[in-house]
């Protein structure tokens, strides 16, 4: 090999060295906030890459350059430094970047934590305490009258006794089951259910408040319809969305529960005929960080939590979550959850 051949084979890789640092230098400017200054440093280095094909194609054509090979191999020295140089600094803007999305991933799990904690001390504070107010309150209106031999009110006080502790209970049980799953203590094992069976126990714990509304639950599921789910978070998702119904439901009103199978998903549908809701609120129920509740057609409380918890636990499935809902007619609530 002459020497012009070494001289163009040395030109050949500068300037392929030369370009790439260009190449490189390019890319910063995503990751940087100098970006007008490694486009211009790009662009600099492109134009020298250029520059240095000249005498390329001078050598190649068997013109007479100006150049030598101890020349050409400084430059190619100089052109593989930058390289790495360039590569060098693209790592560390790179990794400094990945540091600042960790630490706003990091601020963001802080946030959300402590918005987690304020919203469970609020209803520890107000909701759960509201409950319990009223078993004492009509715990002790139920001992003087027995005391005093009355007993003509004994049973609308043991009623109210009775849907209060039910209420704690309900609210105790989101409260654990929200707080195991913020903490990541939730565990999760689906199998084929039978989805009637669940339906019926949901129904037979919430047949007092039905009772006291003189609701008409119409269970249209057949008996062998499975669906594939962890049992404890398909039990939670339908006993807190037809709580909800019963809820917002007015008395003597009907709530139906149905279901229907397709090709890929197992499909729980539960639609009531109640006060119904406007975007704003069922946009609240996918909003994890906004918390708000409303009183049901009897007064009934509650804490804001039920219908986030259908929501996450529908999530763990990778199933859906479906909402169609008017002001003054109703809710129609669709829970999808993918078949085995």
């Amino acid at each position: 090999m002459n020497s012009d051949s070494l001289i163009a084979s040395v030109l050949l890789v500068s300037v392929a060295a030369q370009l790439a640092t260009a190449i490189v230098a390019f890319t910063l400017f995503k990751v940087t906030n100098h970006r007008y200054f490694w486009v211009i440093i790009s662009f600099a280095l492109a134009l020298m890459s250029i520059r240095r094909i000249i005498p390329l194609f001078n050598i190649m054509s068997g013109e007479e350059h100006f150049t030598s090979f101890s020349n050409e191999v400084i430059g190619l020295f100089i052109s593989i430094l930058m390289l790495v140089g360039v590569i060098g600094i693209r790592k560390i803007f790179i990794d400094k970047v990945k540091q600042q999305i960790e630490l706003i991933k990091a601020k963001e799990l802080i946030e959300e934590s402590d918005n987690t904690k304020n919203k469970l001390f609020s209803v520890i504070s107000h909701d759960l305490r509201s409950p319990y107010n009223a078993l004492l309150g009509f715990s002790n209106l139920l001992l003087d009258d027995v005391k005093q031999s009355k007993y003509d009110q004994v049973s609308l006080y043991a009623e109210n006794i009775n849907n209060a502790a039910r209420n704690s209970f309900n609210l105790l049980n989101n409260l654990l089951n929200y707080s195991r799953f913020k903490l990541g203590r939730l565990e999760y094992y689906p199998q084929a259910k039978l989805l009637k069976d669940i339906v019926d126990s949901v129904i037979i714990s919430e047949n007092l408040s039905i009772h006291n509304k003189n609701q008409r639950i119409i269970i249209g599921i057949p008996d062998n319809f499975e669906v594939f789910a962890d049992e404890f978070m398909l039990e939670t998702i339908i006993r807190n969305i037809i709580s909800n119904a019963i809820k917002f439901t007015p008395n003597d009103g009907e709530i139906e529960v149905g279901c229907e199978k397709t090709d890929d998903y197992s499909i729980i549908i539960i639609n009531d005929h109640g006060v119904g809701m406007d975007k704003s609120e069922i946009d609240n129920i996918f909003d994890s960080n906004n918390y708000h509740t409303k009183s049901g057609t009897n007064k009934e409380k509650g804490s804001g939590l039920g219908l986030k918890i259908v929501k996450e636990f529908v999530d763990i499935h990778n199933g859906s979550l479906l909402i169609d809902s008017k002001l003054g007619e109703g809710t129609k609530f669709g829970v999808l959850l993918p078949n085995a």
